[in-house]
């Protein structure tokens, strides 16, 4: 016979601190005391959850143009902090792609899914030196006032370091943030 709803409250609130949440969940179920008396637990714990998920876009009116949401969260922005503006789209159901604007030019790098922490980190590193940097076929000439961004054969397109930069550090928020919530399954969550 199970002796623990009869337990003092303080008690069973400290066994229940010590389940992991799974475990947890299952002795809520078990009997409603114990859920009366650990289901703040619970809560606090999903709430914790999701704002891991939540992916913190800057909060300036020019910098997030636009957004686009499917059923597993956020699989689209648009990032402009004039001239810059860069769209990204995460699915998967498609190839991910980041898109880099000036004018009527337009340089998409498409990515498969593995090169995605490849990506960030590349871009991480772009924003703190300067020298030529390559991803793909794909050349970012930084110079601390200008980033240069141009296919080995074609297109080029050029901005202000300090735009670029600005604009660029939401796009690798979003994109880690998004990796890292579809690799464990859930949804992407955001606040702008």
């Amino acid at each position: 016979m199970n002796t623990l709803p009869g337990l003092p409250e303080n008690v069973i609130y400290d066994i229940c601190l010590g389940l992991n949440t799974k475990d947890l969940s299952n002795l809520m179920k078990s009997h409603s005391r114990i859920y009366q008396i650990c289901s703040n637990i619970l809560e606090k714990r999903l709430n914790e959850r999701k704002l891991q998920t939540e992916i913190p876009l800057k909060n300036i009116i020019h910098t997030v143009k636009s957004y686009q949401k499917d059923d597993l969260g956020l699989i689209e922005i648009l990032v402009q902090v004039f001239p810059v503006i860069i769209s990204v789209r995460y699915s998967v159901k498609e190839n991910p792609y980041v898109e880099f604007q000036s004018g009527t030019d337009v340089i998409r790098i498409t990515l498969s899914q593995n090169d995605i922490l490849r990506f960030v980190e590349f871009l991480r590193t772009l924003i703190q030196g300067e020298g030529n940097f390559v991803f793909q076929n794909f050349i970012f000439n930084v110079d601390g006032n200008r980033v240069i961004i141009h296919e080995i054969e074609g297109e080029q397109i050029s901005y202000s370091y300090y735009d670029f930069v600005e604009a660029i550090q939401d796009v690798i928020t979003y994109l880690s943030k998004r990796y890292y919530n579809l690799s464990i399954g859930i949804e992407s969550e955001f606040y702008l």
